[in-house]
């Protein structure tokens, strides 16, 4: 809503997330505008510094309203903010959901390089990263990897 924007805008983000919340909770809004409420809700929460928090209304945002036109930029700030909160599982397989729902997205490179970083985060383990070499002899078995979204990296020699 316009009043939680101005709420959010001038630094107070407490009534920003009152208002947003007055706003979800009303019938007859259209959902765009309860996303964008959503939106501002997790910004302000992020701004109080409740990350949790921020990414579990942008989740909700996107089970409730998977059609908003919204969504996809909600799914991209979600796995930002789980990137940023170093929970980088969570982070690689909302990158990998806004890959696979939104291929023509003008963030997609983006998404495509932070899903791998965290991929690549020490907290993972290598369970999801392979590394190969001769790549040329191993074709079926690779398709099969990416198909699987198993991230590859080519071992390089020093």
């Amino acid at each position: 809503s316009i009043i939680s924007k101005i709420y959010f805008e001038s630094g107070d983000y407490n009534k920003a997330i009152e208002s947003a919340n007055n706003v979800i909770r009303q019938e007859g809004i259209s959902d765009e505008t309860k996303v964008a409420s959503y939106i501002t809700l997790s910004q302000s929460y992020k701004n109080l510094d409740q990350l949790n928090k921020s990414a579990e209304v942008l989740l909700e945002a996107s089970e409730k309203y998977p059609k908003s036109s919204e969504i996809p930029a909600v799914l991209y700030s979600l796995a930002a903010l789980y990137f940023d909160n170093h929970e980088y599982e969570k982070a690689g397989d909302i990158f990998n959901k806004f890959i696979n729902r939104y291929p023509e997205n003008p963030s997609i490179k983006e998404a495509k390089y932070f899903r791998a970083h965290s991929y690549y985060e020490p907290e993972i383990g290598s369970k999801h990263i392979i590394f190969i070499s001769n790549t040329h002899h191993r074709t079926p078995v690779i398709l099969w990897l990416l198909k699987h979204n198993i991230l590859l990296l080519n071992q390089c020699s020093t």
